[in-house]
């Protein structure tokens, strides 16, 4: 009698879509437990979904969640996600390596970087580094520079997001790699093709090996169009005028992209497209030159308009000076008005007190409709009447009310 491995269990239950690793509820993972609220935010917000509900609610909605004995719980999905996992085992195999060689073999590693974030920033950052070290290539346009990566930014992402998506994720022992050597650039996820997909028809239609996480990918607009990524890679590179990608698909599923350029333009064809610019620089000349020349007829009439600006300061300098002659009285009037206010404010508070031995308390609004005053320049006598220590506040908030000092 023949056994199957645990392992080839699991393959073949995956395989007839009785079992995915993205729906499957971690029950010892708490939905609350190292939860990553920067990248659910970014998410909601890149996807467009209202934050009106609860985020429990929202997550259970995307299939990240699910509620069991009234406890939220990630599914494997959800923690790929919205958990934070640099530090813990349990998603190290999900993660993305890049690397760097120097030549064609994987000998002498120049860089590399693990990538164990929520699967969005690993996939941004496994574009950064990509970007860092691939060449790049300046094309002139008039008087503009438009910079080219050596291979296509947008065929790149969707390599990477297809190993993403479609990796096979119980294969604990290997993770996404993106290696880049003199000669190509690799990348490598566990797990090959699913089950249906053959040499003849790849490409041409769509098998989801994780569907929860596909349809993440797609609401944030990282995937356009299901079964659409492997023709949108060779487009890409066609019209990049480089090699069309290769395909290697057993245990793991791998696409190369060669680095050698083919169909670039040549010399001559650059020559003729720089002297058309200058050609169409020189015919701007004369209308360049009559601009000139107005603006030269126009100086006249711009000194003439100085002179006459010139001719006026004296009378402005002499306004000025009878402003300044006026400024003692000015100051003058204000310390007289000054002075009045201090006297108002002593007969106020005069006022106050006698209204205090008279009635033994009184309120803010008592004081207010003794002189007609408002709310605010009340306040304001009184706290002088404190700090003269002619009254104290007593109680709190609403019930506050003054007494005379003792």
């Amino acid at each position: 009698m023949a056994y199957l491995h645990s392992y080839s269990v699991i393959e073949f239950f995956q395989n007839e879509g009785q079992i995915r690793y993205d729906e499957i509820v971690r029950k010892d993972l708490p939905l609350l437990e190292k939860f990553n609220e920067m990248a659910y935010k970014r998410y909601i917000r890149t996807a467009k979904i209202s934050d009106v509900l609860e985020k429990e609610t929202i997550l259970v909605n995307l299939n990240c969640a699910e509620i069991v004995d009234g406890i939220y719980y990630f599914t494997n999905a959800g923690a790929l996600f919205f958990r934070l996992n640099e530090d813990d085992v349990k998603y190290r195999h999900a993660g993305i390596v890049c690397a760097l060689y120097k030549g064609t073999e994987k000998a002498n590693i120049i860089d590399a970087k693990e990538l164990n974030g929520d699967a969005v920033s690993n996939i941004d950052d496994a574009i950064i580094f990509l970007k860092r070290h691939l060449n790049i290539s300046y094309k002139i346009k008039t008087l503009q520079r438009e910079s080219i990566l050596e291979l296509p930014e947008d065929a790149l992402r969707e390599a990477i997001v297809n190993a993403i998506c479609h990796r096979n994720y119980f294969e604990k022992g290997a993770r996404v790699m993106v290696e880049i050597f003199d000669d190509r650039v690799e990348i490598t996820s566990p797990g090959g093709v699913c089950k249906g997909i053959t040499a003849e028809n790849f490409g041409k239609i769509s098998i989801t090996r994780n569907s929860v996480v596909a349809s993440l990918l797609q609401m944030i607009g990282y995937i356009e169009q299901m079964g659409t990524g492997i023709i949108r890679m060779k487009n890409a590179t066609r019209e990049a005028h480089v090699a069309s990608p290769e395909f290697e698909f057993k245990d793991f599923f791998k696409v190369i992209f060669k680095r050698k350029e083919i169909d670039i333009p040549s010399i001559a064809q650059t020559y003729v497209s720089v002297g058309s610019d200058r050609t169409a620089i020189e015919n701007k000349k004369p209308a360049i030159d009559s601009d000139r020349t107005a603006i030269k007829n126009k100086k006249p009439a711009i000194d003439s308009d100085r002179t006459a600006i010139e001719n006026k300061k004296p009378a402005i300098d002499s306004d000025r000076t009878a402003i300044e002659n006026k400024k003692p009285a000015i100051d003058s009037d204000r310390t007289a008005i000054k002075n009045k206010k201090t006297a108002i404010d002593s007969d106020r508070i005069f006022t106050i007190l006698e209204y205090l031995k008279q009635n033994g308390r009184g309120k803010n609004v008592d004081f207010s409709n003794l002189f007609g005053l408002s709310s605010q320049r009340t306040r304001e006598i009184i706290q002088e009447m404190i700090q003269k220590k002619l009254i104290e506040k007593q109680g709190d908030k609403r019930f506050t009310y003054y007494v005379l000092k003792k």
